[in-house]
């Protein structure tokens, strides 16, 4: 079972780099919508390169033509949308840790301020039910009622919050104590023993 639930790991990490092809979820869309995305060129090939080409066009300059930056806008919405929360959500599923992505033992992090899109990513997360430590002193402490709200009640509302750390150390404290949190509500906190599966095994579980 290990052994099925590292290849489903190793999967879904190479969604985040791989070298050639495209995202695996894209054909989840409507077919029509998938052509078009398609024919249009936009069609994000991994996570990390979508995401970092738009921010090298638009950080460093290196496009100016509007209708090339909407295109990798394109890109990269697609790969954030259908690369990230779709994956996230199936993981879920399949791993029996909930119907929600809030049940997921995981935590977002926004490590630097580099722009608004930090924080609008980051919200991206925390309404998708995602805690997320924010890296960078946030201007709240003038309006206390509203800080309160964003760092504690919206966990309330989405399952997710923002929380903020600018000490790096402390920042990946904050994150592994609610990761830990989390796999102690789904029960998957304690070590258990390592069971070791050959193929005729595995043909087993897939005969089920």
């Amino acid at each position: 079972m290990d052994e099925i639930a590292l290849e489903v790991a190793h999967k879904a990490m190479n969604e985040w780099g791989k070298p050639e092809g495209e995202l695996l979820y894209l054909k989840r869309a409507p077919k029509p919508l998938y052509e078009r995305w398609k024919k249009l060129g936009e069609l994000p090939r991994n996570i990390d390169r979508e995401v970092v080409e738009i921010m090298h066009r638009t950080h460093i300059g290196v496009d100016q033509d509007y209708k090339n930056l909407v295109k990798q806008c394109t890109r990269a919405a697609l790969a954030d949308g259908w690369g990230g929360s779709m994956l996230a959500t199936e993981v879920v599923k399949a791993g029996g840790l909930g119907n929600d992505i809030r049940a997921l033992p995981a935590a977002g992090s926004a490590p630097e301020w580099m722009s608004e899109k930090a924080i609008s990513i980051g919200h991206y997360f925390v309404a998708s039910g995602v805690y997320t430590v924010f890296g960078v002193h946030m201007p709240l402490d003038g309006a206390p009622v509203f800080r309160d709200y964003m760092y504690n009640e919206l966990e309330n509302i989405y399952g997710g919050m923002w929380d903020c750390e600018p000490d790096p150390v402390k920042h990946a404290h904050k994150m592994i104590a609610h990761i830990d949190k989390k796999r102690k509500e789904l029960g998957i906190d304690k070590a258990r023993e390592r069971i070791l599966m050959d193929m005729a095994d595995r043909q087993k579980l897939e005969a089920i």
